[in-house]
């Protein structure tokens, strides 16, 4: 009998499994290699669709990159306009510097390529440079660069206190700039052709007393401020002078003080500015040459009268804007006595700064003949009037009516003054003169001389120092309005036109479409009368405007 070990050896079907067992286990070993391999292509997908996610992610352009970039340059527009000057740049402990179209430009690449794409963003610059212990021509440059061919405005100022030991004549102007300042200067000197508005503030002659004088252009300026001590024009700033002189289309002037009648052309300005005129000659030659000037303002009027002479008619024929403040109105008589100006339609005269008591007269008044004189002089045709007095002057009804029969076009006055007991001008005085006489019938044709005095005017601006709105007062003025409300005007185009009272008292303004709501909240001192009188304003005559305090 065979062994039963070989008989399984030498069977097929035993060879058969024992090479089936072996196949198996390789394919099993293969099988897992191929899992592993596929894990890892699944792990290394993953990482792979992450990352696409991710750059996706990165590279998605942001919810605010969408918006326009016109948006975007009226918002930064408006942020520059906020400051005076989109750069500025002061030296004092520390440096200081705004520059809101920089910083805007270095937020992101779009914001960047707005900013520097709005020049006006960049064209206004404001520098103290004076003993500057940094050197700020980059900064400039920049300025420059993206402003590209935009007229520029730029100040210039010493807001350092402790210079003035650096302006005597031996001070050469480096050394009152200090090296990074003439530096920097001297750069703004190479863009001078671009200068549209020029402002000095508070410097010294000094900054312009250059050795080698530069040949320079004020081709486009047309606003000139001069703030500071100009007074002496010495050899070393002629340069510059010459220059100003010289700028084609210089039509603001606004100075310290009148300057000499070769440095400022007079002849084509047709704004002046003068902070302080003590020397009536000297402002009768410089208005002899201002034959253009549509605009004048004087700060500080010190002028006297030489006893037993009279200054020289001076006609002003295109000036249409006066503004006059002084410490004393007698300051101002010398003005009056000197213009003629027929062209005059905006007149302001305000002695707030200053008093004219004295103590043996105490409160004063004020007689308006010399400037009632001006006017019936001058046949001007007065629109807008502003007077503004101190505690120790006084008006009379008198003398205000005589100066508002010469401006019977006048539309709206502005009265400040000082309640007084007797004759002086009050609040209540004011509405009476004030008060109308329409015509019987609502369709003829008003004639203006014999309407009263300025029919015309739409608007009253009255501000009376501590008076109180009594129920007196109120029915003055209703009485005012009431009598203006009736009365219509034809103007040149044919339209019939109503015109509206204006009182205002002192800042606080009602709306005539609030005004009874606003009464019925605080009825006293207006009664129900006061109420009715109002509703039947509003409902049935043309807009009142009223206002209480």
């Amino acid at each position: 009998m065979m062994h039963r070990s070989a008989i399984r050896s030498a069977s097929p079907v035993g060879t058969h499994a024992t090479s089936h067992y072996g196949y198996s286990t390789e394919a099993e070993a293969g099988v897992e290699g191929e899992k592993r391999e596929l894990k890892d292509y699944d792990e290394g997908i993953a990482r792979l669709r992450v990352r696409v996610m991710t750059e996706s992610t990165e590279n998605r352009p942001s919810p605010i990159s969408e918006v326009p970039d016109e948006i975007w340059d009226h918002i930064f527009t408006e942020l520059c306009s906020s400051h005076d000057y989109t750069l500025s740049y002061t030296v004092g402990k520390e440096k200081h510097v705004e520059s809101p179209a920089l910083v805007l430009s270095q937020v992101c690449s779009q914001w960047r390529n707005v900013a520097r794409s709005r020049p006006q963003l960049w064209s206004s610059i404001s520098v103290d440079i004076f003993q500057s212990s940094h050197d700020i021509r980059f900064l400039l440059e920049v300025y420059f660069t993206n402003s590209k061919d935009r007229p520029l405005k730029l100040r210039i100022a010493d807001f350092l206190p402790g210079l003035d030991d650096l302006s005597g004549p031996a001070v050469t102007c480096e050394e009152y700039f200090g090296r990074n300042g003439f530096m920097a200067f001297q750069l703004l000197l190479q863009q001078a052709s671009r200068w549209q508005e020029l402002f000095l503030n508070d410097v010294h002659w000094r900054l312009l007393a250059l050795p080698d004088h530069p040949e320079v252009s004020f081709s486009t300026l047309q606003h000139f401020t001069c703030l500071a001590d100009m007074d002496a024009v010495v050899d070393d700033t002629r340069w510059f002078w010459n220059s100003i002189a010289k700028a084609p289309n210089l039509v603001d002037a606004d100075l310290n003080s009148l300057m000499d009648l070769d440095v400022i052309p007079y002849s084509q300005v047709t704004s002046l500015s003068i902070d302080a005129v003590d020397d009536l000659g000297d402002l009768c030659q410089t208005l002899q040459m201002c034959t253009m000037l549509e605009q004048l303002l004087i700060d500080d009027c010190d002028l006297a009268v030489i006893e037993n002479e009279l200054p020289p008619e001076v006609v002003l024929p295109n000036l249409q804007r006066l503004c006059l403040n002084a410490a004393s109105v007698s300051k101002l008589e010398p003005i009056f006595t000197l213009l003629t100006t027929p062209s005059l339609n905006d007149l302001e005269v305000d002695c707030r700064s200053g008093s004219d008591r004295t103590p043996d007269v105490g409160v004063m008044e004020w007689s308006l003949s010399p400037l009632e004189r001006l006017l019936k002089r001058s046949e001007c045709s007065l629109e807008t009037l502003t007077i503004m007095l101190p505690a120790s002057l006084y008006l009379t009804r008198q003398s205000l009516e005589g100066l508002l029969k010469e401006t019977p076009n006048l539309q709206s006055m502005f009265i400040s003054f000082h309640p007084l007991q007797g004759s002086a001008l009050n609040t209540s005085t004011l509405f009476s003169m004030l008060e109308l006489s329409p015509p019987e019938h609502s369709w003829d044709p008003p004639q203006l001389e014999s309407l009263g005095l300025v029919p015309r005017l739409d608007a009253l601006f009255i501000h009376e120092q501590g008076a109180v709105i009594d129920s007196k007062i109120t029915d003055i003025a209703l009485d005012m309005l009431e009598s203006r409300s009736k009365i219509r005007f034809i103007d040149k185009s044919g339209l019939v036109s109503s015109k509206v009272a204006i009182v205002d008292f002192r800042d606080k303004v009602i709306d005539r479409r609030n005004v009874c709501e606003y009464l019925e909240l605080k009825p006293v001192p207006f009664g129900k009368a006061v109420l009715n009188r109002l509703y039947a304003l509003q409902r049935y005559g043309p807009t009142a405007f009223a206002a209480y305090s």
